[in-house]
């Protein structure tokens, strides 16, 4: 038969309790990856709608 503790738990099992509940509760790095990537898109989209660019200056090697 098997006993069980009634000892109860320190703060850092109980710290380390709660960590794995969330760990558990992230959705899996492809998931993740998906969705950041559809967030730069729109994102993209949006800025570019509103006029939002990049602009470069290279310079000149054969100016100077």
């Amino acid at each position: 038969m098997a006993t069980v503790s009634t000892t109860s738990k320190t703060s850092m099992q109980k710290f380390l309790d709660v960590v794995e509940r969330v760990g558990n509760m992230v959705p899996h790095p492809v998931i993740i990856f998906l969705i950041l990537m559809a967030i730069v898109i729109v994102l993209s989209a949006v800025l570019g709608a509103f006029g939002a660019g990049v602009h470069c200056e290279r310079i000149n090697a054969e100016s100077q």
